[in-house]
């Protein structure tokens, strides 16, 4: 099991990977991941390798363009039947945040809608926004299959829900998998 873009949520057992250095410079962590990649080029790793890539908070640090090279490349490394679990922030949570901070008391910190749409846009090196729909999208044009929107704590693998709870507040949760059928060429998408 892979979790991509680890940040310092590292899931013991897992081989986890993220960016050169990261840790030791932004996270403050003594301890480097277990394989350091850069994910705007090419996963260095064998086809049909993993049997389920998790990735939380991470497909919002690449453009649209760089977002479809990586989810085109887990899905060439995942092995047959294997799957993708994604995490991140969710526009359509966003724009409700009036409503949502009832349940969500971190919704809170924002006073406006622009202030929020504002943080999610712009800060934290954030370079692209999604809701389900989109995610949804680009995942059945590069050729996953079982796409489907998940919840908090919910998956089609139990062994790939090591959700964190810190970012359940704020975030939208895919699935998709690879078939046991060989994949041809991803479909062009508007964004590349």
């Amino acid at each position: 099991m892979l979790n991509l873009g680890c940040g310092a949520q590292r899931v013991e057992g897992w081989v986890n990977a993220d960016f050169f250095r990261l840790h030791q410079w932004v996270m403050r962590s003594p301890k480097a991941p277990e394989w350091m990649v850069d994910l705007t080029h090419p996963l260095k790793c064998a086809d049909n390798y993993w049997d389920g890539v998790f990735a939380e908070h991470v497909n919002e640090h690449l453009t649209y363009s760089q977002n479809y090279r990586l989810m085109t490349e887990v899905l060439r490394i995942l092995k047959p039947s294997g799957r993708v679990r994604i995490v991140c922030p969710d526009l359509d949570k966003y724009l409700e945040f009036e409503r949502l901070s009832e349940k969500y008391p971190k919704f809170d910190r924002y006073q406006s809608l622009p202030e929020a749409i504002s943080n999610l846009a712009q800060n934290h090196a954030h370079k692209s926004v999604w809701n389900p729909a989109l995610m949804s999208e680009m995942l059945e044009r590069i050729g996953y299959d079982d796409v489907s929107v998940r919840s908090f704590g919910e998956s089609a693998d139990p062994s790939l829900c090591v959700d964190s709870p810190n970012h359940e507040w704020q975030s939208l949760y895919v699935e998709a998998s690879k078939s046991g059928r060989k994949h041809g060429a991803p479909q062009k998408t508007p964004h590349t």
